[in-house]
């Protein structure tokens, strides 16, 4: 990944961190939607017992019970009920649960309010279970229970769950497009800053960055560049006056050295004579190693790499070195 540019590092970043926020999305909302429908279930559930309840009402709780209730709740949907006493005898069971019988139900003197629990029947699967407990006209307590299969719970959950999971590609192309815009979007001033800096050469040191916000990053970027071009600029125009300067000074001992070595060999001279020019040599060098220094001196100050130094000088003195140093070239 670190071969990748930038853009497309940002565009991978951002699509893992709107896919991973989807996926804490999708979770909370199938959380609350598993919520939501097995309460939903429970609210059905509990509005048909208290259906039967008010069926019962009306009916004496003897053997005659079973007669009146079963042409209405001996096949009932996906509900299956059951009532029995306070002595464990069952007096009603729909027609499922005599084929199929129930967990050992709890006394019903012991039961406060609606119980629901979650049962597995042997080779049926899972069911939603609700116990109640009434008084009848005796003042005895009876146990109602109802059940209800799981599956349609399953399978209405399972079509949410496919939903999201069907949603999850397109969130992550969608999150790949549009971290890819906003990626190119944002690296664009970058590009044109780039572009701009390839054009910026020594004979075009005159061009710079243009900053839309001098108060974002990118402004900022563009404003310190711009000031490393006119720091580049400067020591530019430093050595080309230090190159000039140097060409200038060292012209005259130049000059001087040549003139003394041409008028040395015009004629024969006698030993005297070439140890004068081999003097006045010498001490042209030596004035050219002491020129040389003070060029560097120089450019170290226009640099600011050393302090400017001050020193008093006698004037009569200077003008009679100038002389000294000028007098060949006269002659």
């Amino acid at each position: 990944m670190k071969r990748w540019t930038i853009r497309w590092r940002l565009t991978i970043w951002n699509s893992l961190v709107l896919v991973a926020l989807f996926g804490m999305v999708c979770v909370l909302m199938l959380s609350a939607v598993h919520t939501h429908l097995k309460h939903h279930a429970d609210e059905v559930m509990l509005e048909e017992l208290r259906e039967l309840i008010e069926e019962l009402r009306t009916l004496p709780m003897d053997d005659s019970l079973a007669a009146q209730l079963t042409p209405r709740y001996s096949v009932h949907a996906h509900y299956h009920f059951q009532i029995i006493d306070s002595q464990g005898k069952p007096l009603f069971r729909s027609r499922f649960l005599m084929q199929v019988p129930l967990p050992s139900p709890p006394a019903p003197e012991t039961l406060r309010g609606s119980r629901y629990e979650d049962i597995e029947l042997p080779h049926l699967g899972g069911f939603r279970l609700l116990s109640t407990a009434i008084r009848d006209s005796h003042a005895e307590p009876v146990l109602l229970q109802v059940i209800t299969p799981r599956a349609a719970l399953r399978q209405e959950f399972g079509w949410y769950w496919g939903t999201l999971l069907t949603a999850l590609p397109l969130a992550l192309l969608v999150s790949l497009v549009t971290g890819y815009l906003l990626a190119r979007q944002a690296l664009s001033p970058l590009e044109r800053i780039a572009l701009t800096a390839e054009r910026i050469s020594a004979e075009k040191l005159d061009q710079r960055l243009e900053v839309r916000n001098p108060n974002d990053e990118l402004g900022r970027l563009a404003s310190t560049l711009n000031q490393m071009f006119d720091r580049i600029r400067a020591s530019f125009a430093q050595m080309r006056q230090f190159t000039s300067d140097a060409a200038h000074e060292l012209r005259s001992p130049i000059a001087a050295l040549r003139t003394q070595s041409e008028v040395a060999l015009r004629s024969p001279r006698t030993v005297e004579e070439y140890q004068r020019v081999v003097q006045g040599t010498l001490e042209e060098s030596s004035h050219m190693s002491e020129l040389v220094d003070q060029l560097l001196l120089l450019s170290r100050h226009d640099s600011g790499q050393q302090a400017v130094l001050f020193e008093d000088l006698q004037v009569d003195q200077l003008l009679l070195d100038v002389i000294d140093r000028f007098r060949p070239q006269a002659e």
